[in-house]
């Protein structure tokens, strides 16, 4: 393939003399997965002519008879063996030995892992390849996903998390030495972070994704200095972001819609069509895509899924987010009308959006402002609900109007910051004070109004942290 090649070695930053290089190909050569995958062809067939079956599925197309049979699963030099016997998959595991040793192939055992699906021991089983044994684990990472022998995604799911939490101590070096402006810091998540959270989703998605949220809303309320029981719609509405659920939910709905319109020759639909037609059977996988599309207004596509060939994919998956979005949207006004805390919140926030006041300011201006919006304070409306005190006894210690010590009394009311007030808000505002005004007060645009009351905020924080 090649003429006058010539190679060296590198070593300790010192190269050796250049030498000819007469087999194999060049380093980086995109030549190299084409080749390998040519000479891995007939793999599956040779496997087939020593008697190997794998395991069998009822071929569901209805001009074909017969079955289908899944031996080997193959992606660049990893290899899959698959049977539903130990006695023929060890048989499997001879004949492919005796393949590579053909070919000058060389397994690496030390990586080749054995799981045994759905059992609960394996102290009875043993596989080796040549002489030596193959190493039975409960747990094997393809591709990047872990699969477990029982089905769950939980393992997969947890190295996903560890995988993310390494990057995002990267992450935090370059927020905190860059003063990167909030909206960059997010959209630096979404493009490093989230392709890990939700890498092979479309497959795990079904399960529990506690996990994987902790992370994100970690994530914000690091940013933004927030306590931990700090309420996620509010963590959601101040960063404008939602939940990372719908993007897996939509990232699910668009596989199974390209699974759907994809060629039925592949291997792939004719699983699922198994899996759908087979008696009985119950997948949870399934039942998560019939779920999304019942509760996104969209059952109809489920029924109409054999009409889906040859449809672009691109228009369900963007209805399919929207709704999505929607629905949250109705459940976090639903959530502020259930909390005391979320009711006064809802008087100055009506949507879920990163807010003017977060990109015209400094950080050290807009946090004060944000803690005092989001109730990360001590104020005896907040300090109140954690000693279980009645909310009508929450009073303010600092006056003598016997006024319930919450965000609008000291913003507007308390004689004690009559001065500060006076120096940094309106007069039209601490004026006979109502909900209105304070109202207006929170959605300030000015730069200039946003300043002074991010002053007269941080004045209110101080006093109160030091009075307790």
């Amino acid at each position: 393939m090649y003429s006058n090649i010539q190679s060296c070695v590198s070593l300790n930053g010192t190269k050796s003399d250049l030498f000819s290089c007469n087999c194999g190909v060049r380093q980086g050569e995109n030549l190299s997965p084409i080749l390998f995958s040519l000479f891995l062809n007939d793999l599956e067939e040779y496997l087939v002519e020593k008697g190997n079956i794998g395991v069998q599925l009822p071929n569901t197309d209805n001009t074909t008879n017969g079955l289908i049979n899944i031996i080997s699963m193959l992606y660049a030099d990893d290899t899959i063996l698959i049977s539903d016997d130990p006695a023929k998959l060890q048989k499997c595991l001879d004949d492919f030995t005796t393949y590579c040793n053909t070919w000058k192939l060389n397994i690496n055992v030390e990586k080749t892992k054995a799981v045994v699906f759905g059992s609960r021991s394996n102290r009875n089983l043993n596989f080796t390849i040549g002489n030596r044994e193959v190493e039975i684990i409960t747990a094997y990472k393809y591709l990047g996903t872990y699969f477990n022998k029982s089905g769950s995604f939980l393992t997969a799911r947890k190295h996903l998390v560890n995988q993310a939490k390494k990057a995002l101590h990267l992450l935090y070096r370059r927020i905190y030495n860059l003063h990167l402006p909030a909206d960059l810091i997010f959209k630096l998540f979404d493009h490093t972070i989230l392709p890990i959270l939700t890498y092979s989703s479309e497959i795990w998605g079904y399960e529990d994704l506690k996990l994987i949220e902790n992370v994100h809303c970690d994530f914000i309320r690091k940013v933004f200095h927030l306590r931990k029981s700090t309420p996620l719609y509010m963590l959601y509405a101040e960063s404008g972001r939602y939940p990372i659920d719908i993007i897996i939910k939509t990232r699910m709905i668009s596989f199974w819609n390209r699974l759907n319109s994809e060629n039925s020759n592949k291997l792939s639909f004719k699983v699922y069509q198994y899996m759908c037609n087979m008696p009985n059977f119950n997948s949870k996988w399934i039942n998560k895509i019939k779920s999304i599309l019942n509760e996104t207004g969209m059952s109809d596509v489920w029924l109409n899924q054999h009409m889906m060939q040859g449809q672009s994919p691109y228009h369900l998956k963007l209805k399919c987010k929207q709704r999505l979005i929607d629905q949250n949207m109705q459940n976090w006004h639903s959530s502020l009308q259930n909390s005391s805390k979320g009711r006064n919140y809802s008087i100055f926030k009506s949507q879920i959006k990163l807010e003017d006041y977060i990109l015209k300011l400094s950080k050290p201006n807009y946090i004060s402002l944000l803690k005092f919006r989001t109730a990360n304070h001590f104020f005896p409306v907040e300090t109140g609900r954690w000693n279980d005190v009645d909310y009508s006894d929450r009073k303010c210690s600092l006056c003598n109007l016997d006024d319930i010590g919450d965000e609008m009394h000291y913003l507007l009311i308390c004689p004690h910051f009559h001065v500060e007030r006076k120096r940094y808000v309106k007069e039209y505002f601490y004026l006979r004070p109502n909900i209105l005004k304070y109202q207006q007060l929170m959605s300030v645009s000015s730069q200039n109004e946003l300043i002074n009351l991010c002053k007269f905020v941080k004045c209110l924080l101080n006093t109160i942290n030091n009075e307790r």
